[in-house]
């Protein structure tokens, strides 16, 4: 056991943040099921069949596996020696993380909540992983309550940013000349590329349907078979995430914030964002900007 790792997925060090290396501990059963947190983690030994939205793969060591929350995903051991150090990734803390990543677009959590798990080149990255891990816990730690999720987004964001830029260097090319998928997934990859560009003023899947020349339907139905999620709601998390960015980044006032977000008016854009989040835009905007 390497120091500073959380036998059993007790607490670390008063903080809320914890490493484990227990597979018990992990959040998926023998038959997949909707997920309330995912996992970041490093399988260090064994073997272990894993179906991630009805993706199955057969994860070996030194295996990273990235599966974000509300994925469908199940996990049968393939023996007793399986093991994996991992951390747990709760839907706060992954929306906090990307929230901070302006450059992020669907099309990447589409293609993340596919190709979940891949090989690392050695031993030495896997122990890179636990150095990453405590180095999150250690400014965790010296953070006050408040600002802890923040704390653990910031340092969590490089490590999403870094998957980013390897999807958009050598994954996207593949994806885009239609060399990889199939019609259905390219479908669904061309209206999650369509969302950074429209998504803002344009809320009503009918309108991506006519881009792509097929029905509000079929591409509703198509969505959701692929992603565990509906159009609509892709159209609202993304204008979510950019409505967060505009409230915590930048100076605009609330006015050309509702303006620039495409909602009729201040009445509207509240009900959404406090549906979605449980606080009103100001006082989202106020716990960035005081003390």
């Amino acid at each position: 056991m390497e120091d500073g790792l959380c036998k059993q997925g007790a607490a670390c060090a008063e903080t809320d943040f914890r490493i484990y290396d227990s597979v018990a501990d992990l959040p998926l059963g023998n038959v997949p099921a909707p997920l309330s947190e995912g996992i970041i983690g490093v399988c260090v030994g064994g073997k272990a069949r894993f179906d991630v939205n009805a993706n199955r793969r057969e994860v070996t060591a030194y295996d990273m596996v990235v599966i974000l929350p509300t994925a469908v995903a199940g996990m049968v051991p393939g023996g007793s020696d399986f093991a994996m150090i991992f951390i747990k990734l709760p839907t706060d803390l992954f929306q906090e993380t990307m929230n901070g990543i302006a450059r992020i677009t669907p099309d990447f959590i589409f293609y993340m909540q596919r190709h979940y798990a891949f090989p690392l080149p050695d031993k030495q990255e896997a122990k890179e992983f636990l150095r990453f891990c405590r180095m999150i816990r250690s400014r965790v730690g010296h953070s006050t309550r408040r600002f802890r999720l923040e704390t653990a987004a910031m340092a969590l964001r490089l490590f999403f940013f870094d998957l980013f830029v390897a999807y958009k260097t050598r994954e996207e090319p593949a994806l885009v000349s239609g060399r990889k998928g199939s019609p259905k997934e390219r479908l669904v990859y061309r209206y999650l590329g369509l969302l950074p560009e429209h998504a803002r003023q344009e809320k009503q899947v009918g309108f991506y349907a006519d881009k792509l020349a097929t029905s509000p339907q079929y591409l509703s139905m198509v969505v959701k078979e692929l992603t565990g999620e509906t159009a609509r709601e892709w159209i609202a998390k993304y204008t979510l995430l950019r409505l967060k960015n505009l409230l915590r980044d930048s100076d605009l006032g609330i006015k050309e914030i509702v303006h620039r977000m495409g909602f009729a008016d201040h009445s509207s854009m509240s009900k959404f964002f406090r549906k979605r989040t449980g606080m009103s835009p100001t006082d989202y905007r106020a716990g960035f900007h005081t003390a």
